[in-house]
């Protein structure tokens, strides 16, 4: 399983906020890539970047800063935040980046629309599916969606994609453990790669989630639990990446 560190940038500064809200940040590094760096000498296989100033606006605020960490590190990058379109999708693959996560636009453009992008660039997008009192949010977490999760992932798998990001809003950045039931229900239900978010908190929460490896959970994205070093990475990926 893998261990993956996120690095929210809001104003150029390496933040995390508390369910999603822009208002409730906390600072942990004025330097972003610095931060990206340290995760990698920590053993990091694969970095979590979110352009929330990007997600808040609808169109990516810090490509440029983007670029320069993925020129700062030797490691796989997915990125997400205010991506919905193909040239947005083109630049960041251009920077070097392997994964750039669609929310949005899955949920807003047709079947047809989604079928188009999956085809042209097919493992290079993870769907992201952000969930809000039990609703899909979009648009920077600020509109939520009336449609059944577990439905939608389904339909999204169907239709070619292949790796999923469920991240659990009401639990990101409280450290109260992922939504493992939700999470199980999804993997049950389809045959997407499945990496879970928000909530992680410890290592008890992580050897939760190893038990589901063998129904196709892929990874767990860890942020405040990290900074606030309730879970060392370098501890942590000596355990869950080598058993993987």
């Amino acid at each position: 399983m893998l261990i993956i560190p996120a690095i929210d940038i809001k104003d150029s500064q390496c933040v995390r906020l508390v369910q999603g809200k822009a208002e409730n940040k906390e600072v942990f590094s004025k330097d972003p890539c610095a931060m990206a760096k340290n995760w990698e000498e920590q053993g990091a296989e694969l970095l979590h970047i979110v352009d929330l100033d990007g997600a808040f606006q609808g169109k990516p605020v810090h490509q440029s800063l983007i670029k320069k960490i993925a020129r700062t590190v030797n490691i796989p990058i997915q990125v997400g935040g205010g991506i919905r379109d193909e040239d947005t999708i083109r630049q960041y693959l251009d920077y070097g980046i392997q994964r750039v996560i669609m929310g949005t636009f899955l949920l807003s453009k047709s079947d047809g629309n989604i079928q188009n992008i999956v085809r042209k660039f097919n493992n290079h997008i993870i769907a992201g599916i952000d969930v809000k009192n039990n609703r899909m949010a979009i648009e920077g977490w600020l509109q939520e969606v009336d449609q059944p999760v577990e439905k939608f992932i389904t339909h999204l798998t169907e239709m070619g994609i292949k790796r999923i990001i469920y991240t659990d809003i009401n639990r990101d950045g409280m450290l109260s453990g992922p939504n493992i039931d939700m999470i199980k229900k999804i993997l049950q239900k389809n045959e997407s790669k499945i990496i879970a978010s928000g909530g992680i908190s410890s290592m008890d929460d992580l050897y939760q989630l190893q038990q589901l490896e063998n129904l196709g959970l892929e990874g767990a994205i860890v942020g405040k639990a990290l900074y606030k070093r309730n879970i060392k990475l370098g501890e942590a990926v000596k355990i869950f990446h080598n058993q993987r």
